[in-house]
């Protein structure tokens, strides 16, 4: 086949059956896939990352990828909370007990979504974002969502507090920050959950 289409990156075993001059077309997370990368080279393949085909400064093919992922870290966070290793809490609380707290380090597309699911479940939200514009738009969800700028000592005292973690960070096409350091994660609660979106891309 001139042009390969799939969704998840080649494995190793499927690295031998790709040809030179293929185009091949799917995710790929190459910043933190170097042997797939020299892999790709030495084959002689073009390679087109899905998530970084970009058109008018937005990612197309992994924006709606994106919303999956932030809604689901909540999903599964709430769901680890409520069992018996975690907190015992609901997210959104009940009379008579606290919210949950949710602290979401990066707002665009997955971190925006996790945001807002969090938000509607009635859980307190603070949301991280280095662009103002996003802060804006996390602050516009609702009155127990707030935007902050990610100084290391204000994200390490809210990390501290949190029940729920998402971390969801993207340089397109590079390694994801180290934003949340061991030692914040070490001070988290006990029961606590952390659910980091963007580990496949480091």
């Amino acid at each position: 086949a001139g042009l390969v289409v799939k969704v998840k990156e080649p494995q190793a075993s499927e690295w031998p059956r790709l040809q030179a001059g293929q185009l091949l077309f799917c995710f790929l997370h190459l910043a933190a896939e170097p042997t797939l990368a020299q892999a790709l080279c030495e084959r002689g393949v073009t390679a087109i990352a899905f998530e970084t085909v970009s058109h008018d400064g937005q990612l197309p093919i992994l924006a709606p990828m994106s919303a999956v992922a932030g809604r689901v870290a909540v999903v599964q966070g709430a769901a680890l909370l409520q069992h018996a290793d975690g907190a015992g809490l609901l997210l959104g609380g009940v009379p008579g007990a606290l919210r949950g707290r949710v602290v979401v380090v990066g707002a665009g597309q997955a971190g925006g979504h996790a945001a807002a699911l969090a938000a509607a479940l009635g859980a307190e939200v603070i949301a991280f974002d280095r662009k103002p514009q996003r802060l804006e738009a996390m602050h516009a969800l609702g009155p127990n969502v707030t935007g902050l700028f990610p100084y290391p000592d204000r994200l390490a005292a809210e990390l501290a507090q949190a029940d729920l973690v998402i971390g969801a960070v993207l340089l397109p096409g590079a390694r994801a920050p180290h934003v949340i350091t061991r030692a914040m994660v070490a001070g988290m609660r006990p029961g606590s959950v952390l659910a980091d979106i963007a580990v496949d891309q480091g």
